[in-house]
């Protein structure tokens, strides 16, 4: 399977939106998944583990994780942007790389409970999903 797999559309959504993301909402992200129960985080990310395999989709969920990571990278590299398969990074601001680092666990998260949103547990889902809902509600850059 190409790209990201069935839930592909919505894999580059969600990247188009982190390329976006502010240091107040990855603030926010890092704030809300620490109010995470730490088992439930382990158990859901376990879930999504066992859900990509069960459906060959391990490249997907790789592939998916690198292009975060790939973000993170960028954060201090000398180039302007990033590629990230169909995905293009700026650095963010100075001074604002620890901030955005420190998102990089939340944004693992929910990027792997996309990648298998249509057979994940609903419950495993929100755990690994919800605090990048909620970061969404302080407004994202301008800039796209």
């Amino acid at each position: 399977m190409e790209g990201y797999g069935p839930n592909d559309t919505d894999v580059l959504g969600f990247l188009a939106k982190v390329s976006r993301l502010t240091v107040e909402q990855a603030r926010e992200l890092v704030r809300l998944r620490a109010q995470q129960d730490p088992g439930a985080l382990e158990r859901a990310g376990w879930a999504a583990e066992r859900a990509a395999l069960m459906s060959s989709r391990t490249d997907a969920l790789e592939g998916a994780r690198d292009a975060i990571r790939a973000w993170r990278r960028f954060r201090t590299g000398t180039p302007w942007f990033g590629r990230a398969i169909r995905v293009y990074w700026r650095r963010p601001p100075k001074g604002h790389y620890e901030a955005m680092a420190d998102a990089l666990p939340g944004l693992l998260d929910a990027i792997s409970a996309i990648v298998v949103r249509d057979i994940l547990d609903p419950g495993a889902f929100a755990v690994l999903h919800d605090p990048w809902l909620g970061a969404q509600t302080i407004p994202a850059s301008p800039r796209g």
